[in-house]
């Protein structure tokens, strides 16, 4: 049994989810990433994460990545046969300003990355590189997504709120979109 508050999930190129988890200590969010397996029994796979959020895989499948958003930056996780994940390697350190959030990855395994209060979407490569940089007039840049009959629409899920209003229930969403070079990565 695990009883945390998620938020995103992934389905491995095997079948197999990873799903986010994240609950209140004290002052502080923590979190865990869980595996899900066929049968639907979750184990917790990766600990001691400043709360996991947007999940994906690198094209070849075998890399997780994952927005940690209390950490500012994106995780690199190598998955096993069985589904386990590998120690974290930072795949981008967006720098302490920037909180992420949903993701996606692109077919030359760029992320693609909302960072909501600096109402941001990024694509980075490996080692932090952004490579391109999208900037909202106003609100929250929760998620990205590509998407269309050739992969090269950029979907941005944009949220119209601030803490205090979110807190309120007071908030409204829009979807953007925009054309980009690299397409999605292949499913």
């Amino acid at each position: 049994d695990v009883a945390w508050s998620t938020n995103d999930l992934v389905v491995a190129p095997d079948g197999r989810g990873y799903v986010d988890l994240y609950k209140q200590t004290g002052n502080a969010l923590v979190g865990e990433l869980g595996l899900v397996d066929p049968a639907g029994t979750v184990s917790v796979v990766a600990t001691g994460l400043a709360v996991p959020n947007g999940l994906g895989f690198l094209p070849d499948g075998s890399t997780l990545i994952v927005s940690e958003t209390n950490g500012s930056r994106l995780l690199a996780f190598s998955t096993g046969p069985d589904g386990s994940l590998g120690s974290p390697a930072v795949f981008a350190d967006l720098g302490a300003g920037r909180h992420p959030n949903g993701l996606c990855i692109d077919a030359e395994g760029g992320v693609w990355v909302g960072c909501y209060d600096t109402g941001e979407f990024l694509r980075v490569i490996a080692g932090g590189t952004v490579t391109h940089r999208i900037t909202v007039d106003h609100g929250w840049a929760v998620a990205p997504a590509l998407g269309g009959a050739d992969g090269r629409t950029l979907y941005l899920i944009v949220d119209d709120t601030t803490h205090e209003g979110l807190m309120r229930g007071e908030s409204a969403g829009r979807v953007l979109q925009t054309r980009v070079d690299v397409p999605a990565a292949p499913t």
